[in-house]
């Protein structure tokens, strides 16, 4: 069985923590690496090509301008949002 891999990019140190130990759970995912900051996440995001990106909003309105120029990084992310859209 492949196993997923996953990237985690989210600011607050609690939230990243648990989502990570909440994924490490699921049967055939693992996380590859865990960020709170886009200038480090920048730079590793080029080595890697099919793993799947969780984005807290606010690195994700960062990222917009760097990271998702290129390429089908955009179709790899999840956006992960803590408030509500009205």
């Amino acid at each position: 069985m492949k196993r997923s891999g996953i990237i985690v990019a989210v600011e607050p140190y609690l939230l990243r923590k648990g989502l990570v130990s909440i994924l490490n759970r699921i049967p055939g995912v693992t996380v590859v690496r865990e960020f709170e900051s886009l200038s480090p996440l920048e730079k590793f995001i080029h080595t890697r090509n099919r793993d799947l990106l969780i984005l807290s909003q606010g690195l994700f309105e960062e990222a917009m301008t760097s990271l998702f120029r290129e390429g089908d990084l955009h179709e790899r992310c999840i956006l992960l949002s803590t408030g509500t859209t009205e």
